[in-house]
């Protein structure tokens, strides 16, 4: 929960300032998602699951080429069980990304900055038996690095890769000593509204 106040505090410091070009869209995308788990008995990961998203954002200039942006999405991320073609992990997380956009170029940016998901669905199919895990972390906090696109004054294309730092394994009896973290990359496309 400290987490989340830090985090709403900062995004709400940092939108308050600033410069008065803004602008709101909505944006839809495809996820790439896995899991790593790292533990002294060795690492594992899950392969990556297909999937999409799709949302909202707003976003302010500070100054000529740095504009600041918060996203509200909805993300359907997990993995797929190694060497099994229908075995899964599913989870569905509202997103909260707080985005750093440094326009290098007229139409390029480069992203930076961080998310908080926080975690509404998980579900594990396995051999056709559909389970809730039973220890999945509620929240994910996550470092957020991209680049974007501006194909048109309406339209920005958009790259982003999401790397999970907290432990989403909380079975007390592992969570010390085996760290599972999430991963996700993402493609797609912002339409300005206003």
């Amino acid at each position: 929960m400290k987490k989340f106040f830090t985090f709403l505090l900062l995004s709400s410091c940092l939108m308050m300032s600033g410069y008065s070009q803004k602008s709101l869209g909505v944006k839809a995308g495809m996820n790439l998602s896995n899991s790593v788990t790292k533990a002294s008995s060795g690492d594992s990961k899950l392969d990556n699951r297909l999937a999409y998203y799709f949302g909202g954002y707003y976003s302010r200039f500070w100054v000529k080429k740095l504009e600041f942006q918060e996203e509200v999405v909805l993300s359907f991320e997990g993995g797929r069980v190694p060497g099994t073609s229908n075995d899964v992990f599913k989870y569905t997380y509202i997103n909260l990304p707080t985005i750093i956009r440094y326009h290098v170029l007229e139409k390029l940016s480069l992203d930076g900055g961080f998310q908080l998901g926080f975690l509404v669905k998980s579900v594990e199919e396995i051999n056709d038996l559909k389970t809730k895990p039973e220890y999945q972390g509620s929240t994910n906090f996550s470092l957020a690095l991209g680049a974007g696109y501006k194909i048109s004054e309406l339209i920005n294309a958009s790259f982003r890769y999401n790397m999970g730092l907290d432990n989403q394994n909380t079975n007390p009896d592992t969570k010390n000593s085996v760290k599972t973290t999430n991963r996700t990359l993402q493609f797609g496309v912002a339409f300005k509204l206003k």
